[in-house]
């Protein structure tokens, strides 16, 4: 199950470093490429609701088998792409192949490992993606720049044989629901607000949240998203004794319903910090992504050394102090971040604070899922684990578009106030083209802003030494601008986290939670995956 979760942690990061050698290579845009990263991410979000409640009724483990293949098999499609097309068809697949994956790990963890044990297991599975997230940049950039992009693809192909064979030889065939088919119209329901939704967040930015194509614009997407999922509920509630793909019984168990709302807090939280403060170490700082993952290293590191045992620790003392410390130390860790920030900070003075908060993220997964899955059902586990990582996607989409928005919002204002106070220090006759082409300048990045900053001082006639203090002096402008705003941009995640540690602060402990039925106890879930009916009692 951990194999499983760094593969396909892994691909959501890999192939983001090989683009440029993508966008060469098939003669493509990098805006079209950039599709071959998002369609993975979009199909995951949007089905593993649906695979989760799937592994419930036809057996985790046939599933996972069934997406492992499926994911190896798109993966060397990936790797064989002739055209853009090709490309983003294949990782689209791939995407369905990781959303029929994702649920059932979970599902097969909850099965096999007693209640006072899942918590080291947690931990273990929560490390192993953390690694995944260190080394998806540095795989991609070796790979890339000593073979091919394509075997950032290829590397899949052998890790999913291992993973199928080594399912099959140590997961015990578990127990199912009832074999019934899924209602068609909820699915149909669910799937289409999820696309609204998640395509709506990660192509707002892009499409400047307006008009895409004729009547259709992101906000009409986005209201179509919440009315469709308000037709799901109500079709929900009506199907409830019938096999539904959303079981409202879980929602009756207090820390499940807490753990969703905390796990939602907590990928805003990272998301929401480490999106920011990797777009400040590029933009401000000048690093190139390589470098700007491995100042993120220590944080990752950190976070994969203590996650097994804060597992462990879970199931030996309360879950929800490990959860609260852990959530309270990243956002402390995010602080000292912020705090240290400017145009000049070397990177080693970012350690300290990633090392807390990377402690802070290892001690929050293991303890989270542990209680969120602690009083489900075994019938009900996929369908608890398809909703729980809904919830952690749709928040971390979520999360990687709304912060940027607001971020270039606050830099454009920004830039004006910085460009006027620095002016009076220009060459005469500049200052005031060099002001007004900041009221009018993009904050898409460094470059372009101090692009189209110079291109308005030239256009003044302005000799060329003017020319060259204008450039100096923009950059100074955009980098003081960025850490100005990026401050705010980082203070609403923080507080958002702090927010989540009263919500954990919730949780019913084990001693003050009623017993679980008899069948519900057996935590092992070990039945055979058969299609035959059970027998008669005589």
């Amino acid at each position: 199950m951990s194999l499983a979760s760094f593969m396909t942690s892994l691909d959501m990061t890999i192939i983001n470093i090989a683009m440029p050698s993508v966008v060469r290579d098939l003669n493509a845009s990098l805006t079209t490429v950039a599709w071959a990263a998002n369609a993975y991410l979009i199909v995951v979000a949007v089905l593993v609701i649906v695979t989760g409640r799937l592994g419930d009724l036809y057996g985790p483990r046939r599933l996972f088998v069934m997406g492992s293949l499926l994911f190896t098999l798109a993966s060397a499609a990936c790797g064989f792409a002739q055209s853009e097309g090709q490309l983003i068809a294949a990782r689209a697949v791939q995407g369905l192949g990781a959303a029929l994956v994702y649920p059932q790990s979970m599902s097969i963890i909850v099965a096999t490992f007693p209640p006072q044990r899942r918590g080291g297991a947690m931990g273990l599975w929560t490390a192993v993606s953390a690694l995944a997230s260190i080394l998806g940049p540095v795989i991609g950039g070796t790979l890339t720049s000593f073979l091919s992009w394509r075997y950032v693809f290829f590397l899949n192909l052998p890790v999913g044989v291992i993973m199928i064979a080594l399912c099959l030889a140590a997961v015990p065939p578990l127990k199912r629901g009832r074999r019934q088919p899924l209602h068609l119209q909820a699915v149909i329901l669910s799937t289409a607000a999820l696309v609204c939704l998640t395509f709506g967040l990660v192509e707002g930015d892009r499409f400047e949240w307006g008009v895409i194509w004729g009547p259709l614009s992101i906000p009409l997407l986005l209201v179509l998203s919440v009315v469709l999922a308000v037709a799901f509920v109500v079709l929900q509630k009506k199907r409830q004794d019938r096999t539904p793909l959303v079981p409202f019984e879980l929602f009756e168990l207090t820390n499940f319903r807490l753990m969703i709302i905390v796990t939602t807090i907590l990928s805003i939280g990272i998301v929401g910090t480490s999106v920011p403060l990797s777009l400040y170490v590029q933009a401000a700082l000048g690093y190139s992504p390589l470098k700007v993952g491995l100042v993120m290293t220590p944080m990752f590191l950190s976070m994969a050394f203590v996650a097994p045992f804060a597992g462990k620790l879970s199931d030996r003392l309360s879950a929800r102090y490990v959860l609260m410390t852990g959530l309270s130390l990243y956002a402390a860790g995010m602080a000292l971040v912020v705090w240290v920030s400017s145009t000049t900070t070397p990177w080693q003075h970012f350690v300290p604070g990633l090392v807390v908060a990377g402690v802070g993220a290892g001690c929050t997964f293991a303890p989270m899922n542990s209680i969120a899955m602690h009083d489900v059902r075994p019938p009900q586990a996929g369908a608890a684990a398809a909703l729980m990582m809904t919830a952690r996607q749709l928040a971390s989409v979520f999360a990687a578009a709304v912060p940027i928005a607001l971020l270039q919002g606050q830099l454009v204002r920004r830039m004006p106030e910085e460009a006027a106070a620095l002016a009076p220090t220009l060459p005469a006759g500049v200052g005031e083209p060099f002001v007004n082409a900041f009221r009018q300048a993009s904050a898409s990045g460094p470059d372009q802003t101090v692009s189209e900053v110079l291109d308005a001082v030239r256009r003044s006639g302005a000799s060329p030494d003017a020319v060259e203090a204008a450039g100096r002096a923009a950059h100074t402008v955009y980098n003081d601008s960025f850490v100005t705003a990026l401050r705010p941009a980082l203070i609403v995640p923080i507080g958002l986290l702090l927010v989540g540690v009263v919500f954990a602060s919730r949780v019913v402990p084990a001693d003050r939670r009623a017993p679980a039925a008899a069948d519900d106890n057996d935590h092992s879930g070990v039945a055979e995956e058969t299609d035959a009916l059970p027998r008669p009692v005589s």
